[in-house]
């Protein structure tokens, strides 16, 4: 092996290493991200519990009012155990594509809220992130979108 040879194979490790230390940067940031979603959620659930009543409008009931009223703590678990596993870096590759899908299903939940009762609030959880205001659902939509960029470099390592 010769230096050119040593060079360059360095080169490639130190940039495996930037791009591996990139990666889990943004995971940590999107897992904390969930993380203060989910507890939002769990503290205060008035605002998920009006968002998921509307989403099933359709249906009615107080046995339908029921269920939604005890499904907004195990979508917080689910949340925190995502965000935790981003955190930590815990199968770090599986976790990033668990919460693109989670998130893309929260913003199609968010546009048919929009479409359907745009007064309520959203009930993502975030609202610490936006300093109560409200964004809107291109709003909603672009911080997605971005909480999704994040999680690029995680989905895109081989060795993750």
């Amino acid at each position: 092996m010769g230096i050119v040879d040593f060079t360059s194979s360095l080169a490639k490790h130190e940039t495996a290493g930037r791009c591996a230390a990139v990666a889990r940067v943004c995971a940590i940031v999107v897992g904390i991200v969930f993380i203060l979603a989910a507890v939002e959620k769990a503290a205060a659930p008035k605002a998920t519990m009006l968002a998921m009543e509307s989403l099933v409008s359709v249906m009615s009931g107080s046995q339908l009012r029921l269920t939604i009223a005890t499904s907004v703590l195990p979508l917080s678990m689910i949340e925190l155990a995502l965000g935790a596993a981003l955190f930590a870096g815990v199968a770090q590759r599986v976790a990033a594509w668990v919460a693109v899908v989670f998130i893309a299903g929260a913003s199609a939940a968010a546009i048919v809220l929009d479409r359907t009762q745009p007064e309520h609030p959203c009930g993502c959880g975030l609202s610490w992130l936006t300093l109560g205001y409200s964004i809107g659902i291109w709003g909603i939509i672009l911080r997605n979108c971005m909480l999704s960029a994040l999680l690029v470099p995680s989905l895109a390592r081989q060795n993750a």
